[in-house]
């Protein structure tokens, strides 16, 4: 769906490279073949591809659709959380949950074929026990944070600019069910972007610095979250101050108290 009255746009053809080239020759090839792309006479939008370089080495082709959703209307449809999802899968004993995903998939390569679909083997990862998810390291007992997302975190230069802040911001975000009263530990962080109304008003204040290193050493020690069990106990911690509300989640296994996550927000 077009907003009424919008102008079409057709974007000038950008140059691409020699490799990048070929790999967009064959991608439309393969797409075309498969029938999922097709040849347009008089196109009234026109965008072009933009190569990325997968971490592998190869390239994806996507396309610059960029004015043509500015002419589309937004649908607000309500998205899941990332979290919930991984909760939700997540929730059983790892027998169970085994047990869940063979039933799920015994016919699914038949039908795979019937249909003519074929695995991305590079995609796809059967029968083990732990690994990357969703942004997360998952294993048998619980949730760990990601390797990648923590050194990043780390080697974060102090921000010299508001998108600067927003990006530390954003990098925080991404670690905070892992971290015991974020809000607090990081209010100056916070504070630095709320007064900011205009970019060039952005300072970076000894507050903030010193906030942004106390979490670096925080999370050199982030610990690994349980995965909850149906029907099981479980505690929940209230911490209140001046500035900030936060909350734990813990259960008891085998005389020992097990985090399940952390919450925090500012008041």
């Amino acid at each position: 769906m077009i907003k009424p009255g919008t102008k079409e746009i057709k974007q000038k053809k950008r140059v691409q490279g020699g490799d990048q080239n070929k790999a967009i020759n064959l991608e439309v090839a393969k797409l075309t073949n498969a029938k999922i792309l097709r040849e347009a006479i008089f196109p009234t939008w026109i965008a072009n591809p933009v190569m990325v370089r997968k971490h592998e080495g190869s390239w994806r082709m996507c396309i610059d659709y960029s004015d043509l959703n500015k002419a589309c209307p937004k649908d607000c449809y309500p998205l899941p959380e990332i979290d919930q999802k991984v909760e939700s899968l997540l929730k059983n004993a790892g027998a169970t949950y085994q047990r869940l995903v063979d039933s799920l998939f015994t016919n699914q390569i038949g039908r795979n074929i019937e249909a003519r679909m074929k695995l991305n083997p590079a995609k796809c990862t059967f029968r083990i026990e732990e690994g990357q998810f969703l942004g997360y390291y998952v294993t048998k007992d619980g949730i760990q944070p990601s390797a990648t997302k923590v050194t990043e975190l780390e080697e974060t230069p102090s921000p010299c600019t508001m998108r600067d802040a927003e990006g530390l911001n954003g990098k925080l975000t991404t670690l905070s069910r892992f971290i015991s009263l974020l809000t607090e530990k990081a209010m100056p962080l916070f504070n630095t972007l709320k007064g900011c109304i205009e970019k060039n008003n952005f300072r970076w204040t000894t507050e903030s610095e010193e906030a942004l290193q106390r979490i670096k050493k925080v999370i050199h020690t982030l610990p690994n979250l349980a995965s909850p069990i149906p029907g099981e106990v479980m505690q929940v911690y209230l911490s209140t101050s001046r500035d900030a509300i936060s909350s734990a989640l813990a259960v008891d296994r085998e005389g020992h108290q097990l985090p399940v996550y952390f919450v925090s927000r500012a008041l």
